[in-house]
């Protein structure tokens, strides 16, 4: 198995010049730049145990041939395969001859109302799932796992959840900022000055849930107060409704970090200096592993990094490089 500490060393990103703050890459990298590509996208439903289904897009170029590796791309807290940063980086990869699949979280995006159950920060299980069914359908093939924020935290659990599996078709995996200590970043997006981006993360998932119960009458009616924190909201609703005592309960189940010790693939985790939604010291509880490797960029913002260089896109080099070294 690949060292990753022997892997080529990372290019440092180079921010633009009139966007270097992380606040601002942040904010910039959700409108800006779209993607050029019109992708694919067909869709193929993944049934879960439970009986939910999972809903996938897959974007495969002409080139790709059985065999090939394909990269596994899981998205963020209320976003969904069409978020920009998963849209973005999948053009890259396919313009690159590589197969995506998009993966949507239970409920989330074109999957509405594919899913009983609600998504949450821990749903481990149903990254396995969809990589032992994409195993099925395109045996031989390498499955790169990539998530962004939520889905990388998943990505690192269901990484590192598999080391009694040698044999599971995960091959490495890359989270990009994500939330490992899960309580401290809620904690971190409740201070003041960060407020407003908490109540932006509580506006849509007031949003969404509300949706998912019209979709779903028989879970019954459900109300907010008008103001509450995120904090708030996974207390009241996504620690009950998914089986947690509490919000302390459900962040210390789903944290990626009590089990990065186990982590039994190579795995990079990338994270930025100055990302304004997660307190940079989660990063220093990262215990060594030979196969974990941590590269922390002194710009890039959440999920972000907006490049100086026109057409070219950082985050997607690096997980070219760090997929192939």
């Amino acid at each position: 198995m690949t060292d990753p500490n022997t892997k080529a060393e990372i290019t440092p990103f180079i921010p633009t010049w009139w966007g270097r703050s992380g606040t601002l890459q942040t904010i910039l990298s959700s409108i800006w730049p779209q993607p050029n590509t019109a992708l694919p996208g067909s869709h193929m439903e993944i049934p879960l145990t439970d009986g939910d289904r999972i809903l996938c897009k897959v974007d495969r170029p002409h080139s790709w041939k059985s065999g090939d590796p394909f990269y596994l791309i899981v998205h963020g807290l209320t976003g969904s395969s069409e978020s920009l940063c998963v849209s973005r980086l999948t053009e890259a990869l396919f313009l690159a001859g590589k197969m995506c699949i998009r993966m949507n979280l239970r409920g989330c995006g074109d999957g509405e109302g594919l899913a009983h159950q609600v998504s949450h920060c821990g749903r481990s299980a149903d990254v396995h799932e969809v990589c032992t069914q994409l195993h099925k359908t395109f045996p031989g093939s390498p499955l790169h796992l990539v998530g962004f924020s939520k889905g990388g935290n998943i990505a690192l659990k269901a990484g590192a959840e598999i080391s009694d599996k040698p044999d599971f078709p995960i091959t490495t995996c890359i989270a990009i900022c994500p939330p490992i200590d899960l309580e401290a970043c809620v904690r971190y997006l409740g201070e003041p000055q960060r407020c407003w981006i908490d109540q932006y993360f509580v506006t849509k998932l007031k949003r969404s849930t509300q949706r998912h119960h019209h979709r779903f009458p028989e879970l019954g009616t459900v109300h907010f107060a008008r103001k509450m924190s995120l904090y708030d909201f996974d207390d009241c609703y996504t620690a009950p409704q998914c089986g947690f005592d509490n919000a302390h309960d459900y962040y210390q189940q789903s944290s990626a970090k009590k089990v990065l010790h186990n982590c039994a693939r190579p795995t990079l985790i990338v994270a930025a200096k100055d990302d304004p939604c997660i307190p940079l010291k989660i990063f220093d509880e990262i215990p060594y592993h030979p196969l974990l490797r941590l590269t922390l960029s002194e710009y890039g913002g959440h999920i972000a990094f907006v490049g100086q260089n026109k057409g070219q896109n950082w985050l997607a080099n690096l997980v070219l490089q760090w997929s192939a070294s």
